[in-house]
């Protein structure tokens, strides 16, 4: 269950966890003092002001900030929250036009319903332009598109020396009655340059000519791609399964950039 916890709190708690600024793992909110420093490198460069940096020493990754009518460009929309820019550190080629955790079923447009994971308590993020320390996960929260009883919260985890991104999709049912939910992400590459498919029962998205490769697991599934364009990553069975009231359907992967 996700609590955001008010914000009469939030002050003491950052005092004590965000303090430090020597290890290896920065979350940083994008603004046009700090654009040139901290955005990664690459033709498919989408970040603006106000959008997040979670990086390491070997990886960079921009998650767009959940705001209303959040759009990459003019074909990729409804980004807020997702993760829009993802390279490595210091030979960066950004090649990612969107990569939807939960499959861009839901919209992630409130700001205030994005923030760091503290134990089981959500501090908000909107005081607070810069972070570091040895692990972040930062989490946001989404309504559906179709309109049912369920939201999303979606995670995202940076350690130092970890050189991939983890993720996770939480469905949760809210509703009085049981929903039937898919395990599904989705995703942009853009270009005809790009060459994807199965490996290992993985999912690879590849540019050669731009050098930048792209690996997306999902932890104790196989995923396969369905669509063109617009890629749904889903599990080999691609079953409903049933989730009871007051219940969730969580699964965790992983995001790797080469």
């Amino acid at each position: 269950m996700i609590r955001f916890i008010p914000r009469l709190f939030v002050a003491i708690a950052l005092l004590g966890l965000f303090t430090s600024s020597s290890q290896a793992t920065d979350l940083i909110q994008i603004t046009k003092d700090n654009y040139d420093k901290v955005v990664p490198k690459g033709k498919e460069i989408d970040a603006i002001y106000g959008d997040w940096v979670l990086r390491n020493d070997k990886v960079c990754a921009v998650i767009a900030n959940p705001t209303p009518g959040r759009k990459a460009n003019m074909t990729v929309r409804g980004v807020g929250g997702m993760l829009i820019d993802f390279t490595t550190r210091f030979s960066g080629s950004d090649q990612l036009s969107c990569f939807y955790p939960a499959g861009g079923r839901y919209i992630f447009e409130q700001a205030d319903n994005f923030g760091i994971q503290s134990g089981e308590e959500i501090l908000p993020l909107d005081e607070t332009p810069s972070v570091s320390q040895e692990s972040i996960t930062v989490v946001v929260t989404g309504k559906p598109l179709s309109g049912d009883d369920t939201v999303a919260a979606v995670r995202y985890s940076l350690a130092e020396d970890q050189a991939f991104l983890a993720y996770s999709a939480e469905l949760i049912n809210e509703g009085k009655k049981e929903s039937q939910l898919r395990i599904m992400d989705s995703l942009r590459c853009d270009g005809d340059l790009f060459k994807t498919g199965d490996l290992d029962g993985a999912f690879i998205a590849e540019d050669v000519y731009f050098g930048q490769c792209y690996l997306f697991t999902i932890e104790d599934h196989d995923i396969k791609k369905t669509g063109g364009r617009n890629m749904e990553l889903q599990t080999v069975k691609n079953e409903k399964l049933v989730v009871p009231a007051g219940e969730s359907l969580t699964w965790n992967g992983k995001v790797i950039c080469a």
